[in-house]
């Protein structure tokens, strides 16, 4: 017999993760839209935002005028989430994409 508690456990685990990693990617896309109201274009690195940046697998993107990005993050080993500033949607993208 397979005991369900640690399954259930490490499910609901995975989806705190999930959720924590999309609030840090929110807050990264909050931060860009201050950085440009602010100063008219997307910075060119992450790192002018002047926020703690914890996201593995983050990738930042952005056009040669620094008007448009787009970011990138593992969920988990299998699944990627991005968000692109132009659409203003998130997109998941799975192993096989």
């Amino acid at each position: 017999m397979i005991p369900i508690v640690p399954i259930i456990v490490a499910i609901s685990y995975s989806g705190s993760i999930r959720a924590y990693k999309h609030r840090q990617a929110l807050s990264i896309t909050e931060s860009l839209e201050q950085f440009k109201g602010k100063y008219g274009a997307y910075p060119s690195n992450l790192g002018k935002l002047n926020n703690k940046i914890e996201l593995s697998g983050l990738t930042y993107l952005t056009d040669s005028t620094f008007q448009e990005y787009e970011i990138e993050y593992l969920m988990d080993e299998f699944n990627r989430e991005s968000y692109n500033s132009n659409t203003r949607k998130w997109d998941i993208k799975g192993w096989s994409d």
